[in-house]
C-alpha cells in the first residue's frame, strides 16, 4: 500500500490526466460527457488526489483485512516464478502447472500455447497471479506481449 500511495502522490499530473483521458474518450462514444471530464480540465490536481483517495479507501475496505493473509502467498508465487525462469525445463515445467496447453517447440525453442489467429507470435509473457481470479488461466494478446492470468491459490 506504501508503494502505491508514493506512486500516485509522485505521478506527476499531466501522466495521470495522459493516461485517464483515453478511457474518458471512449466512455464519451456511447455516453454523455461525466462530471469527471470536465474536472479533469478545469482542476487535474483536484481530481488526482481524489482518484488516490478513492484507491486508498477501496484499498481499506476490501483487501486490508485480508492482505496479511495473503501476501505470503504472493511471495511464495513470486519465489516460484523466479526459480523457473532459471533454465528453459523449470519455465516449461512451471507454465504447464499454469496450463498444461504449453508446450516448447524443440526446434525453435519458442514456447507454444494454442492460439487462434496467425499472428499470435509474443516477444515476452506478462504474468498475472491472481489470489481472486477463480477460473482456468486466461491468455491474451496486445502487441508484442502475451499476458497470462491465472489463480494461484
Amino acid at each position: 500500500m506504501d508503494d502505491q500511495y508514493e506512486y500516485f502522490v509522485s505521478l506527476p499530473t499531466e501522466q495521470f490526466v495522459r493516461s485517464v483521458t483515453p478511457m474518458l474518450d471512449q466512455w464519451m462514444q456511447q455516453h454523455e460527457i461525466p462530471q469527471v471530464y470536465l474536472d479533469i480540465k478545469e482542476d487535474s490536481d483536484y481530481v488526482k488526489g481524489r482518484f488516490s483517495l478513492f484507491v486508498s479507501s477501496y484499498w481499506q475496505l476490501f483487501f486490508e483485512e485480508n492482505w496479511e493473509s495473503i501476501a505470503p502467498q504472493f511471495v511464495k508465487e513470486a519465489e516460484r516464478i523466479y526459480y523457473a525462469v532459471q533454465s528453459v525445463p523449470a519455465l516449461l515445467s512451471y507454465l504447464q502447472s499454469l496450463s498444461p496447453a504449453f508446450s516448447l517447440d524443440e526446434e525453435t525453442c519458442h514456447l507454444t500455447y494454442p492460439s487462434h489467429g496467425p499472428d499470435d507470435h509474443a516477444q515476452q509473457l506478462i504474468l498475472y497471479p491472481s489470489y481472486y481470479y477463480a477460473q482456468e488461466p486466461c491468455l491474451s494478446k496486445k502487441g508484442t506481449n502475451a499476458h497470462l492470468l491465472y489463480s494461484f491459490s
